[in-house]
């Protein structure tokens, strides 16, 4: 989740004991800084919705929220490009 975008939306926030690296899909480290907080917040995708949905913070350019692979395999998810869609196929939504 973008930095900024969590402050104006006044998240909760909180320092991690470890700052985190930052990998994009290939495994290569982004440019952006290492990662020192997570934010808290309701997530509602749809029908899905997680009460209390922890993302990384981190410095984003165009989408305010990034949904990780791990998240996505947990759920089950099939992307719908064409029609920008998320199905959820899991026993866990």
């Amino acid at each position: 989740m973008d930095a900024s975008f969590a402050q104006i939306q006044g998240y909760d926030t909180y320092p991690l004991k470890s700052p985190r690296r930052l990998e994009v899909f290939n495994g290569l480290e982004t440019s952006a800084s290492k990662i020192t907080y997570i934010a808290v917040a309701l997530m509602i995708v749809g029908d899905h919705h997680e009460p209390r949905a922890l993302f990384f913070l981190t410095q984003l350019s165009e989408n305010p929220i990034v949904l990780g692979l791990p998240w996505l395999a947990k759920h089950e998810v099939t992307i719908k490009a064409a029609i920008l869609a998320l199905i959820f196929e899991s026993d866990h939504c």
